[in-house]
């Protein structure tokens, strides 16, 4: 194959996939900010634009516990600024809620949720495995480790921490051998994410401001 100059834009250099990868990231789960949509969710949101200029993690977590919702999204600056902003601030905040300990837990299951509606829309790339460091076997950790079973092809499994790796690969073990990795996401999404929830008070907390409203 001829090299190509990528800084002119020449990616001719670059490896083909393999049809193992083409086949992978045909039944993988898509941003849905990168598909064709009607813009009508299969989920209530729990994400909300903010209104505060650069929220930190006690301030998400007093407007969440008097509204229900995480008031993450940013809207100030470039796009890819944006989103890598406030998949930080989703990260600091749920290790704010582990901060909190017992009294924390509502929190941390609502900000998971938030999580898994920002991936939903924007993709996982944003969360990297190190988003995990220094919590040990908490929900996030399992849950990423769903995420990325789900979006990265098998060859390129590798992962530094080993409580990480073992988490990714019970995931890999456990799926469903009849769906594809998008009808997967769809589901979870739809009506599966209590499972990475803690549900310290026996239900689940959107269950708590259904009933407050």
């Amino acid at each position: 194959m001829q090299e190509g100059n990528m800084m002119d834009g020449d990616f001719s250099c670059m490896p083909l996939p393999s049809p193992g990868e083409v086949n992978f990231e045909a039944q993988a789960p898509q941003a849905r900010k990168r598909q064709s949509s009607n813009g009508v969710l299969p989920y209530a949101p729990v994400i909300r634009a903010t209104t505060l200029a650069n929220p930190n993690a006690i301030e998400l977590y007093t407007y969440w516990k008097y509204t229900g919702k995480i008031y993450s999204v940013q809207t100030e600056g470039r796009e890819s600024l944006r989103e890598a902003r406030e998949a930080r601030k989703l990260v600091d905040a749920y290790k704010y809620g582990l901060e909190r300990g017992s009294g924390g837990a509502d929190f941390r299951d609502a900000v998971m949720d938030a999580m898994a509606e920002f991936i939903d829309h924007r993709g996982f790339w944003f969360f990297p495995t190190d988003s995990t460091e220094g919590h040990p076997n908490t929900k996030m950790l399992h849950f990423m480790a769903f995420v990325y079973a789900l979006n990265i092809y098998p060859p390129e499994h590798r992962f530094e921490e080993d409580e990480f790796r073992a988490a990714f690969l019970n995931e890999l073990e456990n799926f469903p051998k009849d769906k594809t990795y998008r009808e997967l996401w769809d589901g979870f999404m739809q009506d599966g994410r209590c499972r990475f929830h803690e549900h310290r008070t026996g239900r689940c907390w959107r269950a708590i401001y259904d009933n407050a409203a």
